[in-house]
């Protein structure tokens, strides 16, 4: 008998895998994305993932069962 829930148990789970994923952005945007990464105490990484997360999840890509908390 567990008493302690795994990272399997809870889908909500920021310590899941992640997928490194690289591209090119123009200077302006990439210095849009550091201030407010900034502005909101968080990595650009984060924020970057929050952004699509939201786009893709208002758009029907991405499904409800991975909701995660900001």
């Amino acid at each position: 008998m567990r008493t302690k829930p795994t990272a399997a148990d809870n889908s909500k789970d920021r310590t899941m895998k992640t997928h490194p994923l690289g591209f090119r952005i123009e200077r302006e945007i990439k210095e849009a994305l550091v201030k407010a990464a900034k502005d909101d105490h968080r990595s650009v990484s984060s924020l970057v993932e929050l952004v699509l997360e939201r786009w893709l999840k208002d758009r029907g890509y991405l499904g409800q069962q991975l909701d995660k908390v900001a």
